[in-house]
């Protein structure tokens, strides 16, 4: 009796479906294991709790023998939280989440030197050169997401604006 419980688990365990992500060189791809019936494959960016419910990613999705792959259009971003769901059409849904490894990037390019050199600018400096340890192509200074604070220099009348604004 135990043996046929056994291999009564052992049959439903290895035909259940499943959700797995594979990686494909930079693709990854969603993999519905075991498919049987109709329903919907879908692929989300699983937002922060609280937050409203992103749309469907854009993709294709087709079969693979007993197999439903979904391929994003897109590929997804390091860091990102994905969640693949199958709605049956009858039947208890199926949710995965999946979470992609952050990628760590150490600065390669820094400020070797400002120009001009003093610690004090007169009012009327118009022209401020930045010199890098390496070579910047045009707008690539701009994409680091956040403004850079030049705390070099400072002028009387910047000195008071800014002890106004943050006063300690």
């Amino acid at each position: 009796m135990k043996a046929l419980l056994f291999a009564l688990a052992a049959f439903v365990l290895l035909h259940a479906s499943a959700i797995r992500m594979e990686q494909s060189g930079v693709k990854h791809i969603f993999r519905l294991t075991n498919v049987s019936g109709n329903g919907d494959f879908s692929v989300f960016v699983d937002l922060p709790d609280g937050a409203a419910q992103s749309p469907a990613m854009l993709g294709s999705t087709e079969r693979q023998g007993a197999d439903l792959v979904f391929v994003p259009r897109f590929p997804l971003a390091p860091g990102m939280r994905v969640r693949a769901v199958w709605k049956p059409a009858s039947g208890k849904p199926i949710t995965a989440l999946f979470n992609l490894p952050k990628v760590e990037l150490a600065p390669t390019t820094f400020v070797q030197q400002v120009f001009s050199t003093s610690n004090r600018l007169p009012e009327n400096q118009l022209n401020v050169y930045i010199h890098f340890s390496a070579p910047m192509s045009k707008g690539e200074s701009y994409g680091i997401g956040r403004a850079a604070a030049l705390r070099f220099c400072s002028t009387p009348a910047a000195s008071s604006e800014e002890s106004s604004r943050n006063p300690k």
